[in-house]
């Protein structure tokens, strides 16, 4: 009995083997790559046996266009990244150049058959962005494999975070810190290996990753086979610089179908996370591992303290730092001052030289001590907004100067008599509205450049009510041109006067609801980045607080 056992168990799994898809091409790069056709690549410990390692922008391994198949397909490979990986794409590389008035990309090449040039039907590549080299601090990151119809790409894009975004709020003498991820928070470990797999054919053009499928693309044609293809970058053509993903490869196969490639792997998710913390900006003194939580309650004696958080893999690997937040534990003497303000201030001005600890933050905004000016956003899917401590429900005037980057999104918000206990949303939404969207009673004058469906023009400034799609009064002009503005906005029981550089450009007449004493900014971005700038605040009450 257990020696027919033994057999039929042998030829299930013989069967199983047999009729799994087996690979047409395999490259295992024992001592040497097929038709030894590379470039700065070495020889390392790789996932089986040996592995080639990328150990520049240039590093390459090349195939003939013959060894894919035309109509349906799929290749995969191994990879594990190279240590430091996000310092390493922090920054632009010596190789890496312009192309007329265009700065080169942050993608790096996994895999590519055109390296530039001109992309005939059934083009493809595979590419990495771990983090912007334009924008380091923004906690985006991307993997994209795409194909060309001769008209249009089709990606099969899955959209990451390379990092958490951090908050936080002063509640006596404890600081309250909070994070989240707009998207998967995934990092690439240097200490594990991550199987790649890419397909094309009828069903699509599908990117899996250990795996599990990411992400799906439309393109259903052929691969181009009139063009030798690369692991890295194709050297054919570089105008940009070569962008070839640093790091080792192992294993690459080809094959004749569309697979559904085995489960590989751990998580590259977070099993934890670190806080960091110190007196002074980027100089964190302390660190605390708090576990897989998203937020975390410490207690510290008065002073200023600059805070941010990473995300550690099981392995140990701890990622890039989250946004730097600021806070301010006051002592008793500034509290009894602040509570007294509440009664006596009838004007308060912040030109951010200093912190006055009226202010809390939240999201990406931030002090810049260099510049002693605001940020409210600086990069791409960022949310920040700055509160008055002080609750005002009187009516006031305020002036501030402002400025952006010039960029293409989305904008910024000046709101009162405004609710504000939510997580705000970003992009299109403006830090107006909390987190998977919904309305916070108050109002605001928006400074929008970016039109969505409910905006009647791109670039304009608008008193809104509730949401960004509730419009009180919507008025023309746009302050995205990169200068400073300054902006007057009168609040009374008649109405709302706004004047940009003292040029009247909104006057609204009703009444105000003031059951909310929330006044503050608000700035966010979604797809596309921009920077908004808040500076030389005055807030003068018209009348005592009530």
């Amino acid at each position: 009995m257990w020696v027919r056992f033994l057999i039929f168990s042998l030829l299930l799994t013989l069967s199983t083997v047999l009729s799994s898809p087996q690979p047409v091409f395999i490259d295992s790069f024992e001592g040497e790559t097929y038709g030894n056709d590379n470039g700065n690549i070495t020889f390392v410990e790789g996932y089986e046996g040996l592995g080639v390692y990328f150990e520049s922008d240039d590093s390459f391994v090349r195939y003939p266009e013959r060894v894919l198949p035309a109509s349906e397909g799929s290749i995969e490979f191994y990879w594990k990244p190279p240590n430091n990986i996000y310092e390493i794409y922090s920054y632009r590389h010596e190789s890496w150049k312009n192309y007329r008035n265009y700065t080169p990309p942050s993608g790096l090449f996994l895999l590519d058959n055109i390296g530039w040039r001109a992309a005939p039907r059934g083009s493809f590549n595979f590419y990495l962005v771990p983090l912007d080299w334009k924008k380091p601090d923004s906690p985006n990151s991307s993997i994209v494999w795409e194909m060309w119809d001769g008209k249009k790409w089709h990606s099969a894009s899955k959209g990451l975070s390379n990092r958490p975004t951090l908050s936080a709020k002063v509640v006596g003498n404890k600081v309250h810190l909070s994070w989240s991820a707009k998207h998967r928070l995934w990092l690439w470990d240097p200490n594990k290996w991550y199987k790649f797999t890419v397909t094309w054919g009828p069903k699509g053009n599908i990117l899996y990753v250990n795996g599990e499928e990411w992400a799906r693309g439309e393109y259903k044609g052929d691969i181009c086979t009139s063009k030798s293809f690369s692991l890295g970058q194709d050297p054919g053509y570089w105008p940009y610089g070569p962008h070839s993903m640093l790091g080792t490869y192992d294993e690459f196969k080809i094959y004749n179908v569309q697979i559904v490639p085995t489960k590989f792997g751990e998580s590259s998710e977070p099993a934890g996370y670190v806080v960091f913390y110190g007196t002074g900006s980027k100089s964190y003194t302390e660190s605390i591992e708090v576990g897989d939580v998203n937020e975390f309650d410490i207690s510290l004696q008065p002073g200023t303290y600059y805070f941010a958080v990473a995300a550690k893999t099981d392995s140990g690997f701890v990622g890039p730092l989250s946004n730097e937040v600021v806070v301010t534990i006051p002592s008793e003497e500034a509290e009894r001052k602040v509570m007294e303000s509440k009664e006596s201030v009838k004007m308060f001005f912040d030109d951010f030289r200093v912190d006055t600890g009226m202010w809390r933050y939240v999201g990406s905004a931030y002090r810049d001590t260099t510049e002693d000016y605001v940020v409210l956003v600086s990069g791409i899917g960022e949310v920040g907004i700055i509160w008055f401590k002080n609750p005002v429900r009187s009516p006031f005037t305020v002036e501030f100067k402002c400025k952006t980057a010039g960029g293409f999104a989305d904008g910024m918000v000046f709101m009162f008599y405004k609710k504000t206990d939510y997580e705000p949303y970003e992009g299109g939404y403006l830090g107006f509205e909390r987190k998977e969207r919904g309305s916070v009673p108050g109002y605001g004058i928006e400074f929008d450049d970016w039109q969505n469906i409910w905006d009647s023009s791109i670039g304009h400034v608008a008193l809104i009510k509730d949401s960004v799609d509730k419009h009180l009064m919507v008025a023309g002009g746009s302050i995205n041109d990169g200068k400073w503005h300054r902006v007057k906005i009168s609040v009374d029981k008649e109405g709302v006067l706004v004047f940009v550089d003292g040029k009247k450009i909104l006057e609204w007449h009703g009444e105000l609801d003031t059951t909310y004493g929330g006044l503050g900014f608000s700035g966010a971005t979604g797809a596309l980045g921009n920077t908004y700038i808040i500076d030389d605040v005055r807030i003068v009450l018209k009348e005592k607080e009530t």
